[in-house]
C-alpha cells in the first residue's frame, strides 16, 4: 500500500532579518492611474519591390503571391514554399507529392507573401507550403491544385496562389 506524504507548510519569509525589502523591487510596478497617450501612428508596411527570378537554358523559374484561402486579403509571410514532385499512384490514378528538404527548389515568402523560385529542372510539379506543424499544396482561387509544367528557360508568373492555412 502506498503511503501519502504529509503536506509540508513552509513559513513565509521574514525579510526584516535579510535586509531585503520586497516593496523596493528593482522591477517596480507602476501603479499610477495615468495612462500614457500613444501619439505615433502605426507603421504601415509598404509594398516591397519584387524582382522576377531568372531562368537558365537548363532550368525554369516561378514567382507569385501567397494568400490565405479563407481570407484572400491576408498574405502569408515567412513560410517555406517547395517545388514538389508529382508521383502517380497506380492503378487508381491518384498521386502523391514528394520533396527533398535539402535539394528540392524552395524559398521563403516575404512579408507581402511574395515568393520566387528558380533553378527548377524541366518537369511537372506542384507548389507545397511546408511548416514544422504540417504541409499543404497551394491552390488557385477555385481551390484547385496548381500543376506546373516547367520547361527550360521559362519564367512563369503564377499570380496569386492560396493555402488553406491559418
Amino acid at each position: 500500500m502506498n503511503q501519502i506524504e504529509p503536506l509540508v507548510a513552509y513559513p513565509i519569509p521574514d525579510y526584516s532579518k535579510t535586509g531585503i525589502n520586497p516593496d523596493n523591487s528593482p522591477y517596480p510596478i507602476d501603479q499610477s492611474t495615468e495612462m500614457n497617450e500613444i501619439t505615433q501612428e502605426p507603421t504601415r508596411l509598404e509594398e516591397i519591390e519584387f524582382e522576377k527570378p531568372i531562368s537558365s537554358v537548363e532550368s525554369g523559374a516561378v514567382y507569385g503571391k501567397l494568400l490565405s484561402i479563407t481570407d484572400k486579403t491576408i498574405s502569408i509571410d515567412g513560410v517555406q514554399i517547395y517545388i514538389a514532385n508529382i508521383v502517380p499512384i497506380e492503378p487508381d490514378g491518384g498521386y502523391v507529392f514528394t520533396i527533398q528538404q535539402n535539394s528540392s527548389p524552395q524559398t521563403v515568402s516575404n512579408r507581402d507573401g511574395r515568393f520566387a523560385i528558380s533553378g527548377i529542372t524541366p518537369g511537372e510539379y506542384a507548389l507545397m507550403l511546408v511548416t514544422p506543424i504540417g504541409q499543404t499544396t497551394l491552390l488557385n482561387e477555385n481551390r484547385e491544385l496548381i500543376k506546373l509544367n516547367i520547361k527550360a528557360g521559362d519564367v512563369i508568373d503564377i499570380g496569386e496562389v492560396y493555402a488553406n492555412w491559418p
